[in-house]
């Protein structure tokens, strides 16, 4: 009972379900409004009871397979992000080790001057190896972003959950 001498919301459900002890039956004799939520649980009890739902076959373990297969698929997409931050990584050190790094500004422009000069006299030859280098690129990254996109589901945004 609430403080008000009236039936809580949770034991009026209770009540609808059961019979009531001796000392609540006598207070919903007395008590209109107490009597009439109970017996609007009852109804909605009955109501309830009387629906044809029964749980649709497999829905369980087809919930269970859509969420292994995002999990899964998450864990691919990581591994691809993984996959690229290391190539970046690793094409950093390589660019690193083969262009040092200056110690000051004014050697920093002298050497952004000589490596002007050479790029500028080296252009011509170059020009089919840069064409050569992003088509190797292309034919890498292509097939791996592909890869991706067709392991990943459609409704994949790339959210964390």
């Amino acid at each position: 009972m609430s403080d008000a001498g009236h039936l809580t919301d949770e034991r009026a459900q209770e009540l609808a379900l059961a019979s009531a002890p001796r000392a609540e039956a006598e207070h919903l004799a007395g008590c209109e409004a107490c009597r009439a939520l109970v017996e609007d649980y009852r109804a909605l009890s009955r109501a309830l009871s009387a629906l044809p739902l029964p749980p649709a076959p497999g829905f369980a373990p087809g919930v269970l397979a859509r969420i292994e297969a995002r999990r899964s698929n998450r864990m691919l997409a990581m591994l691809g992000t993984g996959l690229l931050l290391a190539g970046l990584w690793a094409s950093g050190l390589l660019l690193r080790l083969w262009v040092p790094a200056p110690a000051d500004g004014a050697a920093a422009l002298a050497g952004v001057a000589a490596l002007t000069r050479v790029a500028v006299s080296l252009a011509p030859a170059l020009l089919p190896l840069q064409a050569l280098l992003g088509l190797a690129c292309a034919a890498v990254a292509i097939p791996a972003w592909l890869a991706l996109h067709l392991l990943l589901p459609a409704d994949w945004k790339g959210t964390a959950p």
